[in-house]
């Protein structure tokens, strides 16, 4: 997919969604932003560095 189609697709999904473009990002989603911080997230992903 190139840049331009995968930004066009986003737009027209969101706008069957209901969601104008003007929307600020914590309102698309509430998890980001300040509330990321305070809430617990899923644990630390594997270290695959490290050899077994």
């Amino acid at each position: 997919m190139t840049k331009t189609f995968t930004s066009t697709a986003l737009v027209l999904t969101l706008r069957e969604l209901g969601i104008p473009l003007s929307t600020p990002a914590p309102g698309l989603l509430p998890g980001v932003g300040a509330g990321l911080v305070s809430r617990p997230g899923p644990a630390a992903p594997a270290d695959f560095t490290t050899p077994m």
